[in-house]
């Protein structure tokens, strides 16, 4: 089964719009997955990526917890 390279959608608090474009991932959707986290801010996150499975990782930033 071929599976692809994780896709970086937040980059330093961030979104990364064209990654996002092709992962066919609204900024509504990726809110929604932030929140159902523990994530209220974009500002808390330092990378995220969707993975070659489909969900979404988040790395917050260290000092913001």
């Amino acid at each position: 089964m071929f599976e692809h390279e994780p896709v970086q959608i937040i980059k330093n608090g961030k979104l990364l719009y064209r990654n996002m474009r092709k992962e066919l991932l609204t900024k509504d959707e990726l809110m929604t997955n932030l929140r159902e986290n523990g994530i209220e801010n974009l500002s808390d996150v330092k990378k995220a990526f969707v993975e070659s499975e489909g969900n979404i990782s988040f790395v917050k930033f260290k000092d913001k917890e």
